[in-house]
């Protein structure tokens, strides 16, 4: 298994740990299991990622259509390229 060492700021940490501690993920015997997971509680996909930040997409163009007046296509997961006006989205 592949592990990454990713740096986050303290109100990430703090919402990942409640999100763990929610979830039952804070257990030794949690390491077997997938941190975040599909409604099968399976290993969540690429294409699941992508699902999930499109509808949420959806969403915040309904709230502020003017951060998403370019073309936008669902970022390329796996990849360096992201689309640009994504990352204006603050949540």
């Amino acid at each position: 298994m592949k592990s990454s060492i990713v740096p986050l700021m303290n109100k990430m940490s703090n919402l990942l740990s409640q999100y763990l501690q929610e979830n039952g993920l804070n257990h030794a015997h949690a390491s077997a299991y997938p941190v975040f997971f599909n409604r099968s509680r399976g290993k969540l996909t690429r294409e699941g990622v992508a699902y999930i930040v499109a509808k949420y997409m959806d969403e915040a163009k309904k709230i502020s259509p003017e951060l998403f007046q370019k073309k936008c296509r669902p970022i390329v997961f796996g990849t360096v390229k992201q689309c640009i006006c994504c990352s204006q989205v603050r949540i």
